[in-house]
C-alpha cells in the first residue's frame, strides 16, 4: 500500500483564496468567444492544445501549446480558435488576491 499523501495545497495561496476561479475551455476550429471584460479580475489564460488568437483591445496575440498570458480583466478580450480548434483554461483572481510588491 502506498503511504505517499499529495500536498494539501500544491498551489500558490492566491489559489486558495474563495473567489478565484478556473475554468477549462475547448472551442472549435475557427470558432470564437466574443468581446467580453472580467472586471475587478486579473486573468491567465493558459493554452492546453491547439492554437488561438487572443485579441486585447487592438492587439492581438497568437497562442499556441503551452503558452500562457496573462493581463487584466478591464480590457476588452475576444478569443478566436486556429484550424485545430483550442483547448485552454481561464483563471480569475480578484484584484484583491493579488499580492502587491
Amino acid at each position: 500500500m502506498n503511504s505517499e499523501r499529495p500536498e494539501s495545497n500544491p498551489l500558490p495561496d492566491v489559489a486558495s483564496h474563495p473567489e478565484v476561479k478556473v475554468f477549462r475551455r475547448r472551442l472549435d476550429p475557427h470558432a470564437r468567444l466574443p468581446e467580453h471584460t472580467h472586471k475587478g479580475r486579473e486573468v491567465v489564460v493558459t493554452v492546453v492544445s491547439g492554437d488561438l488568437t487572443l485579441t486585447l483591445g487592438a492587439q492581438a496575440r497568437f497562442l499556441t501549446e503551452n503558452d500562457v498570458a496573462t493581463f487584466g480583466g478591464d480590457v476588452v478580450t475576444s478569443l478566436r480558435a486556429g484550424e485545430r480548434g483550442a483547448e485552454f483554461t481561464v483563471t480569475l483572481v480578484p484584484v484583491t488576491a493579488v499580492p502587491r510588491r
